[in-house]
């Protein structure tokens, strides 16, 4: 199992059991920042494959952002990897509110 179906399993678990404990939603969702921090920093990667765990970390972080407390989450995510980090970018924005749920508030 991947380190990204690892986050995802244990959203799903989160969701199942104790879906409105918001230092454990916050937890869980920082492991996806740290994962694209991590592997943004390998140098055992091709910069094609770091995007494509960024995509689908992002997509992962999207799918999962859904009320208030998961947008505060999301863009404290956001903006350390876009503003502080610089690991991604605006179309990588872009992607994550077009597959987010709160897309529909627009």
């Amino acid at each position: 199992m991947s380190e990204l179906e690892k986050i995802e399993q244990l959203l799903n678990e989160y969701y199942e059991k104790d879906p409105f404990n918001e230092q454990t939603n916050k937890f869980i969702k920082n492991k996806i920042r740290e994962l694209i921090i991590s592997k943004y920093e390998t140098k055992k990667m091709s910069e094609t494959e770091k995007q494509t765990i960024i995509n689908a970390s992002l997509k992962l972080l999207a799918e999962n952002t859904g009320c208030v407390e998961d947008c505060e989450i999301a863009e404290v995510i956001l903006e350390d990897l876009f503003e502080k980090r610089k690991i991604i970018n605006q179309k990588d924005i872009d992607d994550f509110y077009n597959n987010s749920a709160i897309r529909r508030w627009k």
